[in-house]
């Protein structure tokens, strides 16, 4: 990936996150090309923003991002990555919820809500019960 194409990357995650109320971050590892296809059309069913990323270019471009501290999440950046942007904060944990009924993928990596970091697959079940808005 050139110089020039990283730096188009991380503007494109920029935008997404400029306005982002909920960010999620969920590791895709492990699904075959059926289930990652179903996962993508569940999402956009949804209204939720689905963007494979390169774990480096998405820190990057959340440090880049003003007015939301995204630190606590950069831990969790290991392996596969998908960025998932909803204005419904509990849509994407539901999702991942509903696909993983089949495996142990998707996991959640770490989430942001209204400025609220969780980070963990073990929180999942926390996200998807809180109250829509």
């Amino acid at each position: 990936m050139t110089k020039e194409n990283k730096v188009t990357a991380i503007q494109e995650i920029k935008d997404l996150l400029k306005d982002a109320k909920n960010v999620y971050v969920a590791n895709l590892n492990s699904l075959n090309a059926a289930t990652t296809s179903d996962f993508r059309r569940q999402a956009f069913k949804n209204n939720i923003t689905l963007k494979v990323v390169k774990n480096t270019l998405l820190q990057k471009a959340m440090e880049q991002t003003e007015g939301v501290d995204y630190s606590e999440m950069f831990e969790s950046f290991k392996g596969n990555s998908a960025l998932l942007i909803s204005d419904i904060a509990n849509a994407p944990a539901k999702l991942i919820k509903t696909v993983r009924k089949k495996g142990e993928y998707p996991a959640l990596k770490s989430a942001i809500l209204d400025g609220t970091v969780y980070v963990g697959d073990e929180n999942l079940e926390i996200l998807a019960n809180i109250k829509s808005k």
